[in-house]
């Protein structure tokens, strides 16, 4: 399923759509939406349904959709506090979905059934909520772009509790997204204003932790303008991340902490939302260029080959349904 910002014309900007194993891109269901959609999360509720929450950045509202055998269908809408909803998290429990305020810099947290907030953590000065992480052990990672900044804290039954680590983010890098990996040893922090990847180490330090960098890498070799998009770590071996400026898609290795693999056309402009399946099924939202671009990796060339593209007005993100369809 994937979302975008839409445009003037009503063209299509939530679509359900299926990948062939040569990567062409099947459209199964498609929607216009005013609000601005740009983010979706999903909620497996049985082998055959979910529910799927969408960002309206625009109008600061979760819509919730139910995906039932094959179908998408509208069930809920829910205004949101603050302004600029950008990211969603679902919480370990399944039971809240936590949203990050990008313009306002708020964070909060909602049941997933959208009646009530749970809590909500206003924004400083010059702040930018960019997105939360969810972790294990109910750590929630928030990233400030704004602020430079990325806290982790312990979630208390209905309130957010204390910040218990802070990344040592310096100031002017500008963190849009935290991606954790070797049971939560391991980060990396993508950078939109630096234009970098942070690498880090949690190590236990007595009875507290602490963050430690390991190395920062550009993420293109393009000399220019570069705001990193979104990034995914694919099998814990890989992070592939989109460079809206390079217009590109680069692969870092998580084994060699950051050693960079290689760098590919996106097959757009501003690469922003970025899925890579299991099996190396790869969707780029170009942002700029309206399309939705599909690819396949290629582990063993390590190449990442264009196969096929669609239209989507403001691309922004893409994600998987799980629940599979039932045959009747």
């Amino acid at each position: 399923m994937a979302a975008g910002y839409g445009d003037t014309g009503q063209s299509s900007n939530l679509i359900v759509l299926k990948i062939a194993d040569n990567g062409k891109i099947q459209i199964k269901q498609e929607f216009y939406y005013d609000g601005g959609p740009s983010y979706l999360v999903e909620k497996v509720i049985s082998d055959h349904r979910s529910c799927i929450y969408a960002a309206f950045e625009k109008t600061n509202e979760i819509v919730k959709f139910v995906w039932k055998n094959g179908t998408l269908t509208e069930e809920k809408r829910f205004q949101a506090p603050g302004e600029g909803l950008c990211h969603l998290c679902l919480s370990e429990d399944r039971t809240m979905l936590y949203g990050s305020c990008y313009m306002s810099g708020d964070y909060f947290a909602v049941d997933t059934e959208l009646t009530q907030c749970i809590w909500i953590k206003k924004g400083q000065k010059d702040s930018h909520a960019h997105c939360i992480y969810k972790g294990k052990e109910n750590r929630i990672y928030l990233v400030d772009l704004g602020l430079s900044s990325v806290c982790r804290y312990q979630q208390k039954k209905k309130s957010l509790g204390e910040c218990d680590l802070n990344f040592p983010i310096h100031a002017g890098e500008g963190p849009r997204q935290i991606l954790l990996w070797n049971l939560e040893k391991n980060a990396v922090v993508i950078n939109e204003s630096s234009g970098t990847l942070s690498f880090w180490q949690i190590k236990q330090q007595g009875t507290e932790q602490q963050a430690q960098r390991i190395c920062t890498r550009n993420t293109t070799k393009y000399i220019g303008n570069n705001a990193p998009g979104d990034a995914v770590i694919w099998n814990e071996k890989i992070l592939f991340v989109g460079n809206r400026g390079a217009e590109t898609v680069s692969a870092f290795s998580l084994e060699r902490f950051g050693e960079k693999i290689g760098e590919w056309d996106c097959g757009g402009k501003f690469p922003r939302g970025l899925f890579v399946s299991d099996e190396g099924v790869a969707l780029t939202c170009c942002q700029k260029s309206g399309k939705l671009v599909s690819c396949r990796w290629d582990e063993e060339k390590a190449q990442l080959n264009i196969c096929d593209s669609l239209n989507l007005p403001g691309a922004a993100n893409v994600i998987e349904i799980t629940a599979e369809e039932e045959w009747l």
